[in-house]
């Protein structure tokens, strides 16, 4: 009997695509999602495909997908659409989650002073310590320190949809452990980047 071959460990960081809700019907479509910038995410980046304010969606936002990144970024013809003036680089991506029943809303509604007492900034209700500015760009690293956090999150409020399995590059993995083990190394790596008290 052949041993198994074994899955590829996700590269230990997490990220996030934003979508203006006016392009996420065709980008969820697509597996796909639109860029300023060259995306320079390493390839099978576990990605939180999110939902912006905005557009047709008004004051709705959250995760509404779970992806990872393949390695493609292709530049897109320039002029052909508004789409891609706007964002010239298509990043294409591979599903865990396709799209939940539910979107997972982060609801950014605590606020945090700021100096001179203005209370511009805010912080997730359902995320300890991630700050709404944190993800703002259209693919973005999450900060390593509330990778964990935002991942475990997730899995709580969209758990039954995450028993199943799902491809990683090219294996098949039961989505609720591989994410838990993908939360315990990102764990590791944020007690790596916060300094020791003394």
């Amino acid at each position: 009997m052949s041993a198994r071959a074994a899955v590829p460990a996700p590269p230990p960081l997490l990220a996030v695509a934003n979508i203006h809700p006016d392009y996420l019907e065709s980008c969820l479509e697509g597996t796909c999602s639109g860029s300023k910038f060259q995306c320079h995410l390493p390839p099978g980046t576990v990605t939180l495909v999110r939902q912006t304010a905005g557009g047709r969606g008004g004051r709705v936002y959250g995760v509404v997908g779970l992806w990872y990144f393949t390695g493609v970024c292709e530049q897109m013809r320039a002029g052909r659409t508004t789409w891609s003036r706007r964002f010239p680089w298509r990043v294409k991506f591979e599903p865990l989650v396709h799209h939940f029943q539910e979107r997972f809303c982060e609801d950014f509604s605590v606020p945090l002073p700021t100096e001179g007492g203005h209370r511009t900034h805010r912080a997730s209700l359902h995320v300890p310590g991630l700050v709404f500015t944190s993800l703002q760009g259209t693919i973005v690293r999450v900060p390593v320190v509330h990778s964990a956090n935002y991942l475990r999150a997730l899995m709580k409020a969209r758990g039954p949809e995450l028993q199943g399995e799902a491809d990683y590059l090219g294996s098949r993995v039961k989505l609720k452990k591989f994410l838990s083990d993908l939360a315990a190394r990102l764990e590791e790596e944020a007690a790596k980047a916060t300094p020791a008290s003394s």
